[in-house]
């Protein structure tokens, strides 16, 4: 053992490129930041471990064995200055998908499974109410109907949208509700917020399906009320209101942030820019709407 030894990660994004940009990027040598060879050597010539993580492998099988092809000729090329170091890089990719034969056939595969459906419940419904714990000092009650529940899913990535959103509008119940318990002369009892299901006769026929977050006290009359939709039972949104009013809100209330918001299934650049325009013309009308200061 060598303790003054340390593992350095080198991080390559594969889920943002085509393999003409990543042959591009392993191109810059020098002391460009941009350089990836430069950071593992770096790492080689002070004696340390290099993990090369290739993360979120496509799922093209001819894409990934092009890319890793790529990576393997830089390294290569690295190594043949440093050849008593070879074993000091290591591969670790990391994929949603199935790897190609010729990543399959050069690894050790650990296939990973998401958590059980109880057991993604648990965790969204623990993280929600954190979340808002985080956000606000008031003391709550939490009740979530069980057709509110996320479906099982082997992503555990729209799980966040699901408690994130869920959250938010959970403590905006909870701050106009609190204003309310400081006015009034009880202030004993803690809020309870209820998020449910509308019952479908209640809603149009092919309507999305919406959703009520209430806050009570004490078990009288609502004191606040929102009513959301959700086209995929994990992004919640206010009914009247746009997913992109929504994000805006959480960003510009420094419930989440920063927002990020990305344009896809827009290949024409023509097309991108304008979707863009699009995008900034609204933030704009939305901030002078809701006096908000870019």
């Amino acid at each position: 053992l060598n303790p003054s030894m340390s593992a350095d990660v080198v991080k390559v994004p594969l889920n943002s490129m085509t393999p003409e940009d990543l042959n591009n990027i392993l191109k810059v040598q020098g002391i460009s930041d941009w350089s990836v060879e430069r950071v593992i050597e770096q790492s080689l010539v002070k004696g340390n471990v290099v993990i090369l993580h290739l993360e979120e492998n496509p799922e093209p099988h001819a894409v990934q064995s092009k890319m890793f092809e790529l990576v393997q000729k830089m390294v290569r090329g690295l190594l043949s200055k440093y050849q008593d170091l070879g074993a000091k890089v290591i591969y670790v990719i990391t994929s949603n998908y199935v790897p190609c034969k010729v990543i399959h056939d050069s690894f050790n595969i650990i296939e990973l499974f998401a958590p059980t459906h109880e057991e993604q419940r648990t965790w969204a419904k623990d993280m929600l109410q954190q979340k808002v714990q985080d956000y606000m000092s008031t003391k709550f009650e939490l009740n979530i109907g069980a057709e509110v529940y996320p479906p099982y899913t082997s992503d555990m990535r729209p799980l966040n949208n699901w408690w994130l959103c869920l959250g938010f509008f959970a403590s905006k119940v909870l701050v106009s509700s609190s204003h309310q318990k400081q006015r009034s002369e009880d202030h004993s009892n803690k809020l309870c917020v209820r998020i449910e299901k509308i019952q479908q006769q209640r809603q149009k026929a092919n309507a999305e399906n919406e959703y009520l977050v209430t806050c009570f006290r004490n078990g009288n009359a609502p004191l606040e009320e929102y009513t959301l939709t959700s086209p995929d039972s994990f992004f919640f949104q206010d009914k009247l209101h746009s997913k992109l009013d929504t994000i805006l809100h959480m960003c510009f209330r420094e419930y989440v942030t920063p927002a990020v918001i990305i344009v896809s299934n827009k290949k024409e650049k023509e097309k991108k820019d304008a979707a863009v325009v699009k995008i900034s013309t609204n933030v704009k009308e939305w901030a002078e709407e809701n006096e908000v200061h870019l």
